[in-house]
């Protein structure tokens, strides 16, 4: 019943896709990145690059929770990738 954190439900939803994360340049379009956990990286990579999650206001504040608005956005955005 813990809350979650939008990093965690960044490594929930990659993991879901079976993605391992992208390469993508996340440091020039936020100002956070160094605030996400290094078990985190290449999830919140992946749901930057996809657009499924895409901040607010240049941050990404991956140590914040969740809302659940927040994470029904991110399945609302996910792509079809997961149907594999």
């Amino acid at each position: 019943n813990d809350p979650v954190t939008i990093e965690q439900a960044a490594v929930i939803l990659a993991r879901y896709a079976r993605s391992g994360g992208v390469s993508y340049d996340m440091e020039s379009r936020y100002i956070d990145t160094d605030d996400i956990s290094d078990w985190a990286k290449g999830a919140m990579s992946w749901v930057t690059y996809e657009g499924i999650y895409t901040g607010l206001d240049g941050e990404l504040r991956p140590k914040e929770n969740a809302s659940r608005a927040v994470v029904a956005q991110m399945l609302y955005k996910m792509p079809p990738v997961c149907q594999r």
